[in-house]
């Protein structure tokens, strides 16, 4: 499943941005099975896209980095 979540007050310096990048290009999934699509920022909200089994496991892959989830949401594609 797809997920989108958001993190409020998200500040992303340049060692982040190149962890993530690296992690996501990878394209291997983490302990919880969840797989990083993409992140998409401005200057204090992110929003990661995820192929997760479920919320739960987003969640958990996120608090183990120490990152807050506001919210976590299952989306669909139309294509």
């Amino acid at each position: 499943m797809i997920y989108i979540d958001s993190h409020k007050g998200f500040k992303l310096d340049g060692e982040m941005k190149k962890t993530l990048v690296t992690g996501i290009k990878a394209g291997g999934r983490d302990e919880f099975g969840v797989k990083g699509l993409n992140l998409y920022y401005n200057d204090n909200r992110a929003f990661c896209l995820t192929d997760a089994p479920s919320v739960d496991a987003v969640r958990k892959s996120h608090e183990i980095k120490g990152i807050n989830c506001d919210e976590i949401v299952e989306v669909k594609t139309l294509v």
